[in-house]
């Protein structure tokens, strides 16, 4: 049984400096602050049929009015740690703390764009058959606390789902995603108050990649109940994008998006993973949303959302 170690790290260091934050309702910091975030991480592929993941985080904050928000600090943590195994051709078995996220990431994402990423403890089955892939989970979000290792699943939350991803039946060359996801709250709180929140969500994204333009569609119908009363909501949203001197260099246009497990950087196509006969991760190794990653800046922008409940 032959195996494969690959060791991963990265740095990120970013000052902010928000004038009148939330539309002037925030605390103004005309000084600005800093924050950095550290990821180190360890594959170890196990023969054809098992591997375990880690990720560790460090988000750090300094010098920002009123002290770090919820997702500015975390001194040390385990960001990621899951165990794969094939149960079968194509199928895989996740338990352990893990990056989920669905649709293009408006409602459940590891939060890029944050400084502490997200990441949720539980169980979570990967099926692939031919040009599809298929998941379904149920896991718990991980409550981040500022100390060192001190993060632990929200007994008060319990999240679950099902998607699919593939080829699009109807628009050439594009790609297709439907999902459901469940939530259940002890203790949700909303202007209306506090209470029982049980809130279900039907998705669909199309979206498409060609050399100059790109196109990116999603609906959201969400129904259940909050504290006795009903819960009825929508959204719809779309972006269009177009990149100037003909097709920019992205990890993600540079290999082809195809049903995987494992989203993976390009920058490592050139080996294969064990499992899932995909490059295997630097970094961050649980994707198995279908958002892309932000093109450059190199090219002009143009959208619409509408969101109604």
């Amino acid at each position: 049984m032959g195996g494969l170690l690959t060791l991963a790290g990265e740095a990120r260091e970013r000052f902010e400096r928000l004038d009148h934050p939330g539309f002037g309702s925030g605390l103004t910091d005309l000084d600005g602050y800093f924050l950095q975030r550290y990821l180190f991480s360890a594959d170890v592929h196990l023969g054809r049929k098992t591997r375990v993941f880690a990720e560790l985080q460090s988000g750090l904050s300094s010098g920002r009015a009123g002290g770090p928000r919820l997702t500015d600090l975390d001194r040390v943590d385990a960001n990621q740690a899951f165990l794969d195994v094939a149960v079968g051709p194509d199928v895989v078995v996740r338990a352990g703390r893990q990056e989920v996220g669905f649709g293009s990431g408006r409602l459940i994402s590891p939060g890029e764009a944050l400084n502490v990423r997200r990441s949720f403890d539980g169980v979570r089955l990967i099926v692939r058959r031919r040009h599809v892939e298929y998941n379904v989970l149920a896991v718990r979000p991980v409550d981040v606390r500022t100390g060192a290792f001190d993060d632990r699943a929200s007994s008060g939350q319990l999240f679950w789902g099902a998607g699919a991803i593939g080829s699009h039946p109807l628009w050439r060359g594009a790609r297709a995603s439907v999902y459901y996801l469940g939530l259940d709250r002890s203790d949700a709180t909303f202007a209306q108050g506090r209470g029982l929140e049980r809130r279900h969500t039907l998705g669909s994204r199309s979206w498409r990649v060609a050399d100059t333009w790109d196109a990116n569609l999603e609906g959201i119908l969400q129904w259940g109940r909050f504290a006795g009363g009903p819960l009825r909501a929508w959204a719809l949203s779309g972006d269009v994008g177009y990149s100037l001197g003909g097709r920019a260099v992205h990890d993600w246009v540079c290999a082809p998006m195809r049903p995987a497990a494992i989203e993976t950087p390009a920058t490592t196509r050139c080996r294969r993973s064990i499992l899932s006969s995909r490059p295997p991760p630097r970094t961050r190794a649980a994707r198995v949303w279908s958002a892309p990653p932000m093109r450059s800046a190199s090219r002009r922008r143009c959208g619409s959302h509408r969101v109604g409940g």
